[in-house]
């Protein structure tokens, strides 16, 4: 699976649907970029062909945290809820997984 395709799904938009292909792909790079500050390599999604074992080495870290990481990061820039509760529980996950990405990283390296 893609990078794009994988967060399309986290978002309810099904991977077929294009219409909002430069909105998302804008919000994973800018999610893409905060996650480089907690160790995780410099990368960028142009085509939307892009893949996780592209990213990253998946032995480094756990590929399913980064993949959550990336994807709620994704979801507070590109349809965040309106309800203030469900937001604070996100920005929780992502800080969360944020820590435990960076923990990962450092006891790795």
């Amino acid at each position: 699976m893609t990078i794009l395709s994988d967060v399309k799904q986290t978002l309810g938009v099904t991977p077929d649907y294009t219409a909002f292909d430069t909105e998302i792909i804008i919000a994973i790079n800018s999610a893409l970029m905060i996650a480089e500050q907690l160790g995780l390599p410099s990368f960028r999604v142009s085509t939307g062909e892009e893949t996780w074992e592209e990213y990253f080495d998946p032995v480094s870290c756990s590929i399913e945290a980064v993949k959550t990481y990336i994807s709620l990061r994704a979801r507070l820039i590109f349809d965040p809820p309106n309800n203030s509760f469900l937001t604070g529980a996100i920005e929780k996950q992502i800080e969360e997984c944020g820590w435990r990405i960076a923990f990962q990283i450092e006891v790795n390296t």
